[in-house]
């Protein structure tokens, strides 16, 4: 994607002892939002033990996969995910597996050897994105890592990523004058009903005509993968769920 500086701004966010982090959340043409994560952590273990980094990385993790943008983490964790008998890497990989995170990287990224940077990306449906051309460079500066490159499916086009669709605002009727208008309708008329099929239309109709009063039908644009049911109040209390779970383990 091609994102302009005006679309893009740095993040405020917390600062962790164990690992450097800078973020940024960039929008394209169709308001669409992508979290760029970018961290390193030192090989220096005095700088960046495993056990602070797991504890920070989690509760890194715990927070931001509950803010808005499809993230992109990438950086130089010092962590050898390429070899399974390391227990540092198998706690690392628990840490993102724990929060659906899909590790993009296969091969060497340092000029002694080992899968050392890496670039994680959400694995469910909602915030996934396609990483295509995974590559790896020489770098561009003295240091003895290598220069990652890969392109996502960052849409910029507002008819692929917007869909019209009908709603109402229910949340806004005011209940009080909706139970009166139902009470002085037809519907409370019983002399009306001369059959069960008369009654079903008049019960229809008149439902339908007071609803089209109190809340009509609206069209607006949505993204096709927003979610339809998780708000602010389900965000909170998963992230109060997460925080008991941590306390109980």
């Amino acid at each position: 994607a091609v994102v302009s500086t005006q679309s893009t701004g740095r993040c405020n966010i917390k600062s962790y002892k164990s690992f450097e982090l800078i973020e940024c959340l960039a929008k394209s043409a169709c308001g669409e939002l992508l979290r760029l994560c970018c961290i390193y952590r030192s090989c220096t273990a005095k700088l960046s033990n495993m056990k602070d980094f797991c504890q920070d990385f989690d509760a890194y993790l715990d927070n931001m996969v509950h803010l808005p943008g499809k993230p992109i983490i990438a950086g130089d964790f010092n962590i050898h995910v390429e070899d399974p008998h390391d227990p540092d890497a198998d706690k690392f990989v628990t840490i993102i597996a724990k929060y659906d995170l899909v590790q993009h990287v296969d091969f060497a990224t340092h000029q002694a050897g080992g899968t050392l940077d890496l670039i994680l990306t959400r694995g469910n449906s909602l915030d996934k994105l396609v990483l295509s051309d995974v590559t790896v460079d020489e770098s561009w500066t003295l240091s003895d890592h290598a220069f990652l490159n890969f392109s996502c499916d960052f849409a910029l086009s507002k008819d692929s990523s917007r869909i019209k669709v009908k709603s109402r605002k229910i949340k806004d009727i005011d209940i009080q004058a909706f139970k009166n208008d139902i009470r002085t309708s037809s519907i409370c008329n019983q002399s009306l009903y001369k059959d069960c099929n008369v009654a079903m239309q008049i019960y229809n109709s008149e439902l339908h005509r007071i609803l089209d009063d109190h809340a009509p039908e609206i069209e607006f644009s949505v993204n096709p993968d927003q979610s339809d049911w998780i708000d602010t109040r389900c965000q909170e209390a998963r992230r109060r769920r997460r925080k008991a779970e941590r306390v109980f383990k």
